[in-house]
């Protein structure tokens, strides 16, 4: 994400798809929670 700099446009977009799905903050949420127990993120 650094190297080409779209880190932005993802955090965008991501902003705008919970604008629009009301069930999606949950599910990035059990995602974040699942990603950071399954590659040991502290």
């Amino acid at each position: 994400l650094v190297e080409y700099k779209t880190g932005l446009g993802y955090s965008i977009k991501i902003l705008q798809l919970v604008q629009d799905f009301e069930h999606l903050p949950n599910v990035l949420a059990e995602a974040v929670v699942y990603f950071s127990k399954e590659y040991s993120i502290d």
